[in-house]
């Protein structure tokens, strides 16, 4: 199936695992808490956070969780978010090593940042089919027809990324 390749399958994993952990699961005793914490506000106080350490955290893992799988239909930028969440997960294990927890409380952090440094290794197809794995490249070619067509319209200038970019002005791939 080409529409699920593995940056994708990654995406919806790290994504639902995400929102899993922090909508549904954040009130439940897991194994994988750090320190003695029954809940995952109880797991930011057993390291030593600020309270609004919680809602900061929160806030960019559920944020990240839903920029990558709405990604998988619209263009976003699911690197970044992936970026991030490789950024929080090296975070979470040093908490784990902070409060002196054994290797296996850190295992579901070290699984997340690998799955999310895979996701911000591999080169993103994006909603419309474009493969984007140079984004600067990309950014050029998206500028570059811009300026030309803009004396030209809209409508050439259109056309010409599509052209660019190897889609239809439709977004489809061509």
């Amino acid at each position: 199936m080409e529409w699920l390749s593995l940056a994708r399958l990654l995406q919806i994993i790290v994504g639902l695992g995400l929102l899993n952990v922090w909508l549904v699961r954040a009130r439940s005793a897991t194994s994988y808490r750090g320190g003695a914490a029954q809940t995952l506000q109880d797991e930011f106080a057993a390291y030593g956070l600020p309270g609004f350490a919680f809602y900061v955290v929160g806030a960019l893992k559920i944020g990240a969780a839903v920029v990558l799988i709405a990604g998988l239909w619209i263009a976003l930028p699911v690197r970044a978010a992936a970026a991030v969440v490789a950024v929080l997960m090296i975070g979470a294990i040093a908490m784990h090593v902070k409060v002196g927890d054994p290797l296996m409380k850190s295992i579901p952090a070290a699984l997340m940042l690998a799955m999310s440094a895979a996701i911000v290794a591999q080169p993103v197809a994006t909603a419309a089919g474009v493969l984007i794995d140079d984004l600067g490249a990309t950014a050029a070619t998206l500028a570059q027809p811009v300026a030309t067509g803009a004396s030209l319209g809209g409508v050439a200038a259109s056309a010409s990324v599509a052209h660019d970019l190897h889609v239809s002005p439709l977004g489809r791939a061509a």
